[in-house]
């Protein structure tokens, strides 16, 4: 079974109690898929930490590759119009979306 638990950082104590529960007492294969801010492993140590758990940290995208993809989804677009979204999006491939 996979479960996917997107923005965790905003996930209340219930939610994530009950996601441990579950990795505790699974009987058979499980994959746990967890994406939150970085702020989320300082109050969640244990999340990070035990037999099984691999963390992947994503970095920002470079201006170059923000640039890359606001021309890539909006090719048309005014050279100001874009260089402000690149520069909202602040490396956030989501934001810049």
């Amino acid at each position: 079974m996979i479960v996917v638990i997107e923005d965790a950082h905003w996930a209340e104590e219930p939610l994530l109690q009950m996601a441990q529960l579950m990795l505790a007492r699974s009987a058979g294969p499980l994959l746990l898929v967890v994406s939150a801010r970085p702020e989320f492993i300082e109050e969640h140590v244990g999340w990070t930490t035990g037999p099984g758990i691999s963390q992947i940290g994503l970095e920002p995208l470079t201006e170059r590759q923000s640039r890359s993809l606001v021309a890539a989804l909006l090719p048309h677009a005014r050279s100001e119009l874009a260089e402000q979204v690149v520069a909202t999006a602040e490396g956030n491939p989501l934001f810049a979306e």
